[in-house]
């Protein structure tokens, strides 16, 4: 399935996207790939700490109330640089916490709950990297 048809699929207050892991060897490619979808603002600095921050703001570039991120060919995500995966998954773990609870201060980056999903294909066993 293409990423339009993935899109046109989609509820329209969910944003739904996937990557293909094979692209995806390298921190820097993460980071690029993920932040032109997600639509980081270009200040991104691409690092690990600049990705949890943004990642964390995701509400604010997406607009929508629940957001699924899907990995094809899990196996090669971050193949190159295999001990960067336990910070990635930290990462997803700890934003999916954090978007979870609404932000309701009377601000203007106040948001609802959001509803973070990370959905990885076979190939990746999650469960060996901890929580």
């Amino acid at each position: 399935m293409t990423q339009e048809e993935l899109e046109s699929k989609a509820p329209k207050n969910m944003f739904v996207t996937s990557f293909d892991s094979r692209n995806l060897i390298t921190a820097g490619e993460l980071f690029d790939r993920i932040s032109n979808r997600l639509l980081f603002p270009g200040y991104f600095g691409r690092n690990w700490p600049a990705f949890d921050e943004c990642l964390s703001d995701v509400y604010e570039f997406v607009h929508r109330p629940c957001v699924v991120l899907a990995f094809t060919h899990s196996s090669s995500l971050l193949s190159c640089e295999p001990s960067d995966i336990s910070i990635l998954l930290k990462i997803f773990k700890k934003v999916a916490a954090e978007l979870s609870k609404p932000i309701n201060i009377g601000e203007n980056w106040d948001r609802p709950a959001v509803s973070f999903h990370v959905l990885f294909d076979v190939g990746i066993d999650v469960a060996s990297y901890g929580s």
